[in-house]
């Protein structure tokens, strides 16, 4: 048998458990997003909030990442999703806030509930900035499918530094990383991301997107791996 995971950080953790080699294999891309993603973007910057409505996900820096958006760039196009059924007090401030400040707005689409698949696809290949502002210390190693999902259509990600992230995009000129969630940090991180997504509609998207190919490749290494462990040929 042979142990596999998407996360190095969690990787290692198995293999200090099991003691046996735990293969890392990058999240999957999605073809129509790789298909689609060279599309140019045009008109004023777009900003998306999007993903599960939860308290990890840092939906109480929601509104600032919103207000400053607009704030540096006051004719962007915003897309949050909130909660449909708002299941906790925060989730309520929240909702309620965004719905009563964007609701009416022109140049921005408050989704509530869950996102359709094409939806979703939709709104990251017209983001040129989707913002990930996780709380780290209740994100720990999980992976964040929306950020590779991101990067894979080609938008600029703006993120809090989670594990997983960090180890999978480090120094990648598609991420611009927060050293915390303040105010102060969210607006020169969103001036950074402007300005990158500004030059990527000039340059275009990087050739260093993820690909249909690494997932691939990353499976056939881990079954190659294991029939060498198991003293068969490659």
């Amino acid at each position: 048998m042979t142990l596999v995971s998407d996360s190095s950080s969690a990787a290692q953790a198995w293999e200090g458990i099991t003691g046996r080699p735990v293969a890392v294999i990058a999240l999957p891309a999605r073809l129509p997003l790789i298909e689609r993603r060279s599309a140019p973007r045009s008109g004023p910057l777009g900003v998306a909030l999007v993903g599960l409505f939860r308290a990890e996900k840092g939906i109480d820096r929601y509104e600032a990442v919103l207000r400053l958006s607009r704030d540096l760039e006051p004719e962007a196009r915003l897309f949050c999703q909130v909660a449909s059924s708002p299941a906790t007090p925060l989730e309520r401030e929240v909702t309620d806030a965004i719905a009563r400040m964007y609701g009416q707005d022109a140049n921005a689409e408050v989704h509530r509930g869950h996102l359709p698949a094409e939806d979703y696809d939709r709104v990251l290949l017209e983001a040129d900035v989707v913002v990930l502002p996780y709380e780290p210390a209740l994100y720990t190693s999980g992976t964040s499918g929306l950020m590779f999902d991101a990067l894979t259509a080609g938008a600029v990600v703006l993120s809090t530094r989670i594990r997983w992230g960090v180890d999978e995009f480090g120094d990648s000129s598609s991420v611009v990383w927060l050293p915390d969630r303040g105010e102060d940090s969210l607006r020169a991180g969103l001036t950074e991301a402007f300005q990158r997504a500004r030059r990527r509609r000039d340059e275009g998207v990087p050739s260093d997107l993820p690909t249909a190919e690494t997932f691939r490749d990353g499976w056939m290494r881990a079954i190659n791996n294991a029939r060498a462990r198991a003293g068969g040929a490659p």
